[in-house]
């Protein structure tokens, strides 16, 4: 939510916002990312991470901490 403007202008990966895609889209959404192996990431302030990890769902993985923002891995 509140580093996608930074990823999108320093960038170019794919980028979607989790608080914009409908909870019954996650899956589409992912499946269409399987077939090309194309990870999923996410950068979560602390107080979006209980709502964005449990909608999108799947099993994450901490990577790191900088400054306010935690990321994290999406496990195949």
């Amino acid at each position: 939510m509140h580093v996608s403007s930074a990823f999108l202008y320093s960038t170019d990966i794919l980028l979607f916002r989790w608080e914009q895609i409908l909870p019954m889209n996650y899956r589409p959404l992912l499946q269409s990312l399987a077939p090309d192996h194309r990870p999923v990431y996410a950068a979560l302030f602390e107080f979006e991470q209980p709502n964005a990890l449990e909608r999108i769902g799947g099993h994450w993985r901490k990577l790191a901490t900088i400054g306010h923002v935690n990321f994290w891995h999406r496990q195949p």
